[in-house]
C-alpha cells in the first residue's frame, strides 16, 4: 500500500489518509470497528463490496461510505485489482469541540448497516481535494478543521436521500438485528436458530460467510463494546460487564483479554 497523503494530529480530533494499493488482496482487509470514532471512506478506484452489519454496498468512484463506532464493517476488494481511497476517522469529541454535534446524526441516528452510502457530487469532491491540498501545504489546523466541518455539512445534506443497500441474506440481517436488540439478555446459538427456524449448522455457515465472524464471537464483541460504553458513562466494570450480558466478571475479563490483548482495567484506565 502506498500512502499518498497523510494527516494525524490528536489535538485536531481527526485523521486523514489518501492511499493506493496496486494489487489488493482480500486477506489484507479484516472485519473491524473504530472505538469512539466515526469513519468516512471515500472510494476512488477499485472493484469490490462494502459489508457492514448484514448489508452490502457496491460503491462507485467518489461514493462515500460511513460507519460508526459500533458497526462491524469490511471493504472486500477483488484480489489483484487496484484500490484507491481516502479514509477519514473522526473522534467523537470533534463534533462537540467544533460546535457541529448535529452532523453526528448521519453516523448515529440510523439502524446498523443502513444508509451507509452517500452519493458524492462535485461540491464534495472539491472540498476533499482542497483538504488534501491544504494538508500537503501544512495549512493551520483551524483551516483543516473548517474544511472537515464543511464536508460533514455537505454529507448531511446528501444523506437525506436514502442509499441503496442489499441485505447479504434476509436471515442474516434479521439475526443481526435480533442480536443487537437483545445483547443484554442471554443469547445462545440454539436459541437463535430456534427463533428463526434455521438449522444451527447452516446458520453458523451463512453467518460466518457474510460477516467473517462466528455468531458467538460477534455476540461477545458487541457485548465488549457495550461494556466499554457503559464504563465510560460512569458504571463500574463489574456492573458494566453484567449489564452488557456477561454471566460473570471472570468471563468478561477472559473475553476482553482475548480480543484486545490487555486487561480491561489497563485498557480503559484513561477513560
Amino acid at each position: 500500500m502506498a500512502v499518498l497523503c497523510e494527516y494525524n494530529d490528536e489535538k485536531s480530533g481527526f485523521s486523514f489518509m489518501h492511499s493506493y494499493t496496486k494489487s489488493a488482496q482480500l486477506s489484507h482487509f479484516a472485519l473491524h470497528n473504530h472505538n469512539e470514532n466515526s469513519e468516512i471512506l471515500i472510494f476512488l478506484k477499485g472493484s469490490g463490496v462494502f459489508r457492514v452489519e448484514g448489508s452490502e454496498y457496491f460503491p462507485k468512484p467518489w461514493d462515500i461510505i460511513i460507519a460508526n463506532s459500533n458497526e462491524m464493517h469490511k471493504m472486500c476488494i477483488e484480489n489483484g485489482t487496484e484500490y484507491e481511497r481516502y479514509v477519514i476517522n473522526i473522534d467523537d469529541s470533534f463534533f462537540l469541540k467544533n460546535n457541529c454535534s448535529e452532523f453526528m446524526d448521519i453516523f448515529r441516528n440510523r439502524p446498523l448497516g443502513e444508509n451507509n452510502l452517500i452519493k458524492a457530487d462535485e461540491e464534495i469532491q472539491n472540498v476533499v481535494n482542497k483538504l488534501q491540498k491544504y494538508i500537503q501545504e501544512n495549512a493551520p489546523e483551524v483551516v483543516l478543521r473548517g474544511l472537515l466541518v464543511e464536508l460533514l455539512y455537505l454529507m448531511r445534506k446528501k444523506a437525506d436521500k436514502p442509499s441503496v443497500q442489499l441485505s447479504a441474506e434476509a436471515h442474516i440481517k434479521n439475526v443481526i438485528i435480533y442480536i443487537n436488540e437483545n445483547i443484554r439478555s442471554p443469547l445462545t446459538l440454539d436459541g437463535i436458530a430456534e427463533k428463526f427456524f434455521i438449522n444451527k449448522y447452516y446458520l453458523c455457515h451463512i453467518f460466518r460467510r457474510h460477516t467473517g465472524l462466528s455468531i458467538n464471537k460477534y455476540i461477545n464483541y458487541k457485548r465488549l463494546l457495550l461494556a466499554r460504553e457503559l464504563y465510560s458513562d460512569g458504571m463500574s466494570l463489574t456492573d458494566a460487564s453484567a449489564e452488557a450480558g456477561f454471566c460473570n466478571y471472570s468471563s468478561f475479563y477472559k473475553v476482553y483479554r482475548r480480543e484486545f490483548a490487555s486487561s480491561p482495567r489497563d485498557d480503559l484506565k484513561s477513560i
